[in-house]
């Protein structure tokens, strides 16, 4: 984390620019926030997608309500979703508001500097987000942090919306295991791979049969018919327990994701696994958490406007242009007097 908040813009791009020497091959994502959300499941110092902030204390067990929204979205709106994806509908539900799996990230560090102004509030300070996501074309089968829209580890993560909480907590339950089992006896590690020496600690029918547990069988054999009804070229294979426990980065390309205020934000979304932590991937690195001085919170934005990131610019419609040009005119009037 930083060691002093923000304070102007200037200060914000030099501290930027100078992540640019850590030597991990990858791409930058930017995240900006109000405040820290100090209702998340884990650690309040790791940035997490709402669906993980919307729990219900059970008997001192937090329950997901995932399979619950997801259904009252297309319910409500059947019209909407008609003939989309997993992803595609988690995208459009997470561009309204709805609780999802998904958290929003920019590969622009002033517009997350904007995000994290833009409530003027001075009671919390902002923060922004740096992550580095590695991404080597020849580590994309031992699985790098950036996924296309329509990988088989994105759609296998989508379809957890249509699980219930037992079916997702079953699921949870053995991945942890496997990945435990795996790391006592390599030297802590969870990065099991696709070599014949650690398929036993993979996900398969044979690792799912030895569990003798037939709730546990029903658990993934919804999750994969799922995936299958959805894609009917995906074949279940060996799963690695870190492909469904991870977090990935996923590139907006279906042409039904975007939409003008992803591609004005140059947008990118970081699709959650079971851990519920952007950053559970060994293969991603938080490099700093920026605090953003909450009393320069409206200097800041002046700057930012000075450098063409404002409401209009950020959001793209009809709305925010006048919503822009509107506080601009007031802003002389206030001048005038």
């Amino acid at each position: 984390m930083s060691k002093k908040p923000v304070t102007s813009v200037a200060e914000y791009v030099k501290l930027i620019a100078s992540y640019n020497t850590v030597d991990i091959d990858g791409t930058f994502f930017y995240r900006g926030q109000g405040k820290h959300h100090s209702d998340d499941m884990n650690d309040v110092n790791q940035p997490q997608a709402s669906i993980f902030r919307k729990c219900d204390e059970m008997h001192g067990v937090k329950q997901l309500y995932e399979k619950k929204y997801y259904y009252e979205a297309i319910t409500r709106f059947p019209h909407e979703f008609e003939g989309l994806s997993s992803i595609d509908r988690l995208a459009k539900m997470q561009h309204y508001g709805w609780p999802t799996r998904l958290l929003d990230f920019t590969r622009k560090p002033l517009v997350a500097l904007y995000f994290a102004c833009e409530d003027a509030n001075e009671q919390n300070d902002g923060i922004v987000y740096v992550v580095k996501a590695q991404y080597k074309k020849e580590l994309e089968d031992e699985g790098c942090h950036i996924l296309s829209y329509d990988s088989d580890r994105a759609l296998l993560l989508g379809c957890f919306s249509r699980l219930t909480k037992n079916e997702y907590n079953r699921i949870k339950d053995f991945v942890e295991e496997q990945m435990a089992a795996f790391a006592k006896n390599n030297k802590g590690s969870t990065q099991i791979s696709l070599s014949n020496a650690d398929r036993e600690y993979r996900i398969n029918l044979d690792t799912i049969d030895a569990k003798g547990d037939e709730k546990l069988k029903r658990a993934f054999s919804k999750l994969y018919s799922e995936a299958e009804r959805e894609r009917a070229a995906f074949r279940v294979f060996d799963t690695r327990p870190q492909d469904l426990w991870d977090s990935f980065m996923l590139s907006p390309q279906s042409h039904k994701m975007q939409n003008e205020r992803l591609m004005l934000q140059d947008g990118a979304f970081c699709i959650m696994g079971l851990s519920g932590n952007a950053t559970s991937n060994s293969r991603s690195i938080i490099l700093n958490k920026i605090i953003i001085d909450k009393s320069k919170k409206v200097d800041l934005l002046k700057d930012l406007n000075a450098l063409g990131v404002n409401y209009a610019t950020i959001y793209g419609d009809l709305s925010a242009a006048a919503k822009q040009v509107d506080a601009r005119v007031v802003a002389k009037l206030k001048e005038k007097k």
